[in-house]
Formats: C-alpha cells, structure tokens, sequence
C-alpha cells in the first residue's frame, strides 16, 4: 500500500429508529455514497423544473413552485399531491408558508404578490403595485404583514389579507434579498448598487447604509441574537457589521469567487458560506477563522444549511449533487439522484427530513439517520 494514505477505519452509523436499511459505500478521504433501500420520497408534478420548495412549518406537507408557473402542496409523508393553486402566468421566483400554516404567498415575474389558503389553495388576495418582476417576499414573524421586494427597487410592506401596501420603502436598484429581525420592527434588504440598508419599518425610516468599498453585496442576514448583521458578497468576500450602531467587523476572506449563499448556524458562532469558486467554507462568525474547506469538486454551490440542531450540515451544487458534513466539517455523504441542478434545500423542523428541489422538475425528501455519523482513524501503513 502507498504509505501516508487516509482510510476509514471505523464506520458507525446509529439508526435505532431507522426503519430501512440504508447501505453504504465508502469513498476514498471518507466521503460516503448513500444509497437507500427505499429512495427518497419523490415530488414529481412540475414538468419544467422545481423553483423552490419549502417545508410547512408543522413539517406535515411541502410547498414547491415550477416552472410551469403553477404551485402545489403535497403530503410530507407519502407524497401525495393535496393542492393546486393557478394563477401566476409567468416565472414563480420565491415562496413562503406563513408562521402559523395558515397560508403560503407567492411573488413572480408577472409583477404579483399573491396569498393563498393552505387547506384548499384558493386565492385570498393578489397584491398588485411593483411595476417591474417581484423577486423577494418574508413574513412579518406575526404572520400579519408580507414583505415583497422587486426589481423597480421598491420593498412593499402589505397586511396579508390586505389589498394595499401600508409602507414602500425605495432602493435605486432591483432589491435582491430581504429579511426581518424577531421583533418585526426591523427589516434588512440588499440592493443590486452593492449595498445592504436596515430599515425601521414602523416608520419607514432608514436606520443604516452598509456598503463595501471594494465589492457588491448581494445578500444579508441577521446573527440569531441578531448583534450582528452578516452579508454575502460579489467578491468573495463575507462581512459582519454590528447591528445597532452600523459598526464595521471582521471580513472573512477565503473564497475566489462570488458567494452566492450564507446561513449562520442557530448558536451563532459559525457562518455557512457557499460559492461560485466550488467551495463551500466553515467560518468562526467572531474570529473570522476559516473552521474547514467544503470541496464540491470547482462546481457552483446553489445552497447550503444547518441543520436546527446545528449537528449536520448541507450543500448542493449545480450538478445537482447533495453533500452532508458534519459539524466540523468533514464528508459524511453524497445525495445524488437529481438530474440537474438543485435550486434550494430545506431541513424539516425536527431535522430528519431534507428536502431538494431541482430544475429536473422533482422534489425530493430525504430521511436522514437520527445519528448519522463517522469515527475516521487514521492509520499510517507501509
């Protein structure tokens, strides 16, 4: 054998729960392939491809958006199609279940916000003010309020039930993601000129500019005690602000490429990043340390997750491949049954379901082993 090589010694996969079998063959540096005995409940009802998919927030059924403009809600459980809800008549471009179920809202190219009946799909309202493609929706945390953002660089605050929008608040470009804090009073947008602006949106006032010399922002979200303010960048870049005061924090450097996806994990003290450089990237969220390089072999990275008990996580690539990691890190396994590729994953509340959505027109959920996990010793051998 070639001396200094890594393999696995021991392989320990704890599923007392688990109802099938799961096989398993081991890879090379310990990534694993996981090939079921049963596979992964499959969505298949959008013929042109999956643009999002979301779990309810009970976990019991799954929203997904095609490409056919259409939207549907099917059981978590056995797959069953329980919806359909038409009216779009262009691109679905991002969804979203209302905290408490009751309703999930659409935005599209067609310039519309709509709000729907989760038990029978029928339409409640359809929010019409954007004059150009709305992109981006959020609920208020109450679930009282939608947020809709578009690319006529407005931000739209509407009641749910509501026909007309109680606040705008003006970008002087497309707005490219928006997110609330807890509370519901604050809400933080980026903006295709580079820079992300926190908002008060009781009053409308803006509360901070936040801006990059050197690159574009794209993307921003909140730390969970919400201290702090994290934004993905155009030139690979990860910067951290503090929230209340607007100071500027560490900036993490790494990546080669545009970060296209950012989560925190739920304790706070780690970022997720995901790139165009092929590379996913672990990061202390205070020191600003690189924790570990996530390979997907140079392709994009479309998404990735924490799980909520920040134990695993995922990633998917343009290829249309799923890699599990654990905490720290290191390969677990390979999801790959897709055809093309992955535009969101979802982690159920619980953590024992991850769902896929792909251009391929199917979504997938995947049951995952309460303990999926991996003691690699390293031997040396001659």
């Amino acid at each position: 054998m070639h001396r200094n090589r890594r393999f696995i010694h021991r392989l320990a996969i704890n599923t007392p729960d688990y109802p099938r079998r799961l096989l398993c063959s081991a890879f090379f540096y310990g990534l694993l392939t996981l090939s079921a005995a049963a596979e992964p409940l499959l969505l298949d009802g959008h013929p042109d491809g999956v643009q999002r998919a979301r779990f309810h927030p009970d976990d019991s059924l799954v929203l997904s958006a095609g490409l056919d403009n259409l939207l549907r809600v099917w059981d978590a459980t056995d797959g069953r199609a329980r919806t359909l809800a038409r009216g779009h008549w262009n691109a679905i471009q991002d969804i979203a279940f209302s905290p408490d179920g009751r309703y999930f809202a659409s935005v599209a190219d067609d310039r519309t916000a709509r709000v729907w009946h989760t038990a029978d799909g029928r339409p409640l309202t359809t929010l019409v003010a954007h004059w150009s493609q709305v992109t981006e929706l959020a609920f208020r945390p109450d679930g009282e309020e939608l947020a809709t953002g578009g690319r006529d660089g407005t931000i739209r605050i509407w009641p749910v039930a509501g026909r007309r929008a109680r606040l705008v608040l003006e970008h002087p470009q497309a707005v490219l993601s928006i997110r609330y804090d807890t509370s519901g009073e604050r809400l933080l947008s980026a903006c295709l000129d580079g820079a992300l602006r926190l908002w008060d949106v009781r009053s409308g006032e803006l509360l901070h500019h936040l801006d990059a010399p050197d690159g574009y922002l794209t993307r921003g979200l909140f730390s969970p005690d919400e201290q702090f303010i994290a934004s993905a960048s155009g030139d690979g870049t990860i910067r951290l602000w503090e929230t209340d005061s607007g100071a500027p924090g560490p900036v993490l450097e790494g990546h080669t490429d545009r970060v296209g996806v950012l989560v925190y994990s739920p304790d706070g003290n780690r970022l997720l990043s995901g790139s165009s450089d092929g590379t996913a990237r672990l990061w202390d969220s205070t020191s600003g340390k690189t924790l570990a390089v996530l390979s997907h072999d140079q392709q994009r990275l479309t998404d990735v997750l924490f799980r909520p008990d920040g134990r695993l996580l995922a990633s998917a690539d343009a290829t249309g491949r799923i890699r599990l990691w654990d905490r720290h890190g290191r390969p677990l396994a390979t999801l790959h049954q897709h055809r093309g590729k992955i535009n969101n994953l979802d982690f159920s509340s619980d953590g024992s379901r991850l769902l896929s959505a792909s251009v391929d027109g199917t979504v997938r959920v995947w049951s995952l082993p309460e303990d999926l996990s991996m003691d690699v010793a390293q031997v040396n051998t001659d």
